[in-house]
């Protein structure tokens, strides 16, 4: 029996973002109809993870 489910990287969108880098390097982007540059390279983005509590202590 052949197994017809497909697993799915959790990191996607990481995966397709290096690969449209790498089409994208040393490319301009007049294909998509933009008046660019020559792209030099492409940095992730790392946003801040925060974490916020709220402790509240009343004494009546």
């Amino acid at each position: 029996m052949v197994n017809l489910e497909t697993n799915i990287s959790g990191h996607n969108t990481d995966i397709i973002m290096k690969a449209t880098a790498e089409m994208f390097k040393d490319k301009t982007l007049e294909i998509l109809g933009l008046k660019t540059v020559r792209i030099v390279d492409i940095m992730p983005t790392v946003l801040p993870v925060v974490e916020a509590r709220e402790n509240h202590f009343y004494i009546c």
